[in-house]
């Protein structure tokens, strides 16, 4: 019979040899200490290109298994302020660390007075003050942060304490990682410099002036998706930088690696590059490519799933239960682990687009307000605006469908408003007719119906221009009037937005607090400046403003021009003729957007500020604000 021996921590017994506990993962007395592998030689490149795609396979393979502590380095180095028999309650895969204590305030290390300490299982961060003042006083000590001398304000920096034992090899490698980071990274804090003192390595850094956290004392609520990825996609802008200087997580030194993430408000940021190391392996060219993408990958999903469930556990391609942690983010973390990835720039935009799969309690609705007004130049108003909105729906998730469009009509008295009015009706008819085959459009996105069933927003609205011109066309020819219209159109479905523009009315998008215009004026003017013959902000005072280049009526077929955007919570819409945008400043109506206290009120302020700026021609606005 085999021999087994018992768990101390648990009792379970395990195979004899074994170095881990079967049920609870704690390392079991008197097993053997297997010896890290050295990192492969130039002649080991060689030998590894050779084994081909499949030793690489099998090379990631034992680095995952060293994942979170599962192999971790015997820790040989201690430092003469080491307390090794004091235990942190913070474990990585059940695996003790060994606590490196916290110096006290006041002392110097280097050239730093140390202030605050933040003590982590194997190191400490610091509020290290410089001792140079800046008036060039080398304080023989700090007194709360201020020279002795002077009084004055001692520079502040962030200071990484960590048990060292580098080679000059290792220290060269530091210094020229920090040398290459003086221009900033925004996954990266800031380096200052790095140096050693009684075995210990101390990475300078900048100071973040406002509330930041470690991962180990992170609490966060489960709900806060939004922050677990911008926190996610801003590291991957570090591993992006890392992998393009051939640099790769040290598998072997998780638990230290992920002491150096710290979360700095809406970031996150690695403090010290040090337990990321030049990547030997892998092959050349695309293999080696390939094998970079597959570490880095493979460590970003472990820190997704950490941040996402609070807690650690190892990491391995066999059968992980991932129901901790949100359902947006499984099939991500399940895919880097797999090394399903091709590159990092899938990882990353499929980070992005994670809170999209997620099950909402219902979907995206529109608020509208609109206006019209005659202005205080014209005697009559060839403007004409439409809404049609409509959601019918079982699940609460259905997508409402809405159609929102501004017409400036041409032609003189009648014949302009005429075939404004004209064209609105037909476009709105048009797309009335295909409301059910709309709606079924962001199913699509879960894969349940066929691309050949469908027609897309941009499709509808485009088809529905071109039958609303061709109708005015002929209407023009019969009657032998020079009627025409500008039209710009938004069809919303769901979070899906199709715009459409022929001539100078205009739609444009408030994201983020900003506001940008999407359609493209059809006019002389914009030509001129396309032509860098005048400068934007001449267009409005331009003597030819008004000579449109494309209109409806005019030819058979029109050339219609789309765009299309993916709308959010928070989007708003705006849809102006000419006589808005000519009048209103785009920072006086950015302005408007984000202070109005409804689409109508959006609208009248809109109307009245166009009015205010002189009025010289009709005045149209649709708002929607998307919620």
């Amino acid at each position: 019979m085999e021999e087994k021996n018992n768990c101390q921590k648990c009792g379970s017994s395990n195979r004899k040899g074994a170095r881990y506990c079967l049920n609870c993962g704690a390392p079991l007395q008197n097993a053997p200490i297997k010896p890290n592998k050295p990192r492969t030689s130039g002649q080991g490149i060689a030998n590894q290109v050779k084994l081909g795609a499949l030793k690489l396979v099998k090379k990631l393979d034992d680095q995952l298994d060293v994942w979170l502590g599962a192999k971790s380095k015997p820790d040989t180095k201690s430092s003469d302020h080491n307390s090794p028999d004091k235990i942190s309650p913070v474990q990585t895969a059940t695996v003790a660390l060994p606590r490196l204590p916290a110096r006290s305030p006041g002392d110097q290390v280097g050239s730093y007075f140390l202030g605050r300490a933040w003590s982590l299982p194997r190191s400490n961060y610091y509020q290290a003050y410089q001792n140079q003042c800046p008036k060039g006083h080398i304080a023989p000590k700090s007194d709360g942060g201020r020279c002795s001398i002077c009084q004055s304000k001692l520079p502040v920096y962030l200071l990484h304490e960590i048990t060292a034992d580098d080679s000059q090899e290792e220290i060269k490698r530091h210094q020229k990682t920090i040398n290459s980071l003086r221009g900033g990274n925004p996954g990266i804090l800031k380096p200052v410099e790095v140096f050693y003192q009684e075995q210990c390595r101390y990475l300078v850094a900048e100071y973040p002036f406002v509330s930041w956290s470690n991962l180990y004392n992170l609490t966060l609520p489960p709900a806060d998706l939004d922050r677990i990825v911008k926190w996610c996609l801003n590291l991957g802008q570090a591993h992006v930088w890392l992998m393009e200087h051939n640099l790769a997580p040290d598998f072997t030194s998780i638990p230290e690696l992920f002491e150096t993430l710290l979360i700095i408000q809406d970031q996150a940021v690695y403090s010290d590059l040090a337990y990321f190391v030049e990547e030997t392996e892998g092959g050349y060219g695309e293999s080696k490519k390939i094998h970079l993408t597959h570490l880095h990958t493979a460590h970003l999903g472990q820190v997704l799933y950490t941040i996402a469930s609070g807690r650690y556990q190892k990491m391995t391609r066999s059968p992980l239960d991932l129901s901790d942690i949100p359902l947006p983010f499984r099939r991500l973390v399940d895919r880097a682990r797999r090394n399903e990835f091709s590159s990092l720039s899938e990882f990353l935009d499929m980070l992005n687009m994670a809170l999209q799969v997620q099950a909402s309690p219902r979907g995206l609705r529109q608020a509208t307000g609109y206006a019209t007004n005659t202005g205080r130049v014209r005697d009559h108003n060839e403007d004409f605006v439409g809404k049609y909105s409509l959601g019918m729906q079982q699940a609460a998730d259905m997508p409402e469908v809405g159609l929102y469009i501004v017409a400036d009509g041409m032609g003189g008295h009648q014949a302009g408003e005429l075939a404004s009015s004209q064209v609105v009706r037909e476009v709105l008819d048009q797309v009335q007719q295909q409301f059910q085959v709309l709606q079924a459009v962001p199913r699509v996105k879960r894969q349940t119906v066929k691309l050949d069933e469908l027609i897309t927003p941009g499709e509808a609205l485009e088809g529905a221009i071109q039958r609303a011109n061709n109708v005015l066309y002929n209407a023009r020819q019969q009657i032998g009037t020079d009627r025409g219209t500008t039209i710009t159109a938004a069809l919303l479905v769901g979070d899906l937005c199709s715009i459409a523009n022929v001539g100078d009315s205009r739609t444009y998008l408030f994201h983020n607090g900003k506001l940008e215009q999407v359609s493209q004026d059809h006019s002389l003017v914009a030509s001129l400046v396309a032509a860098n013959l005048i400068q934007p902000g001449e267009v409005r005072g331009h003597p030819q403003r008004s000579s449109i280049l494309r209109s409806l009526g005019e030819q058979s077929k029109v050339d219609v021009d789309l765009f299309q955007r993916q709308l959010a919570t928070g989007d708003r819409l705006l849809l102006c003729s000419d006589g808005l945008w000519e009048m209103v400043l785009d920072s006086d109506m950015e302005k408007i957007l984000r202070q109005a206290p409804s689409p109508q009120a959006t609208c009248d302020r809109l109307i009245e500020a166009a009015n205010l700026g002189g009025g010289e021609d009709n005045i149209s606005a649709i708002v929607v604000w998307i919620e």
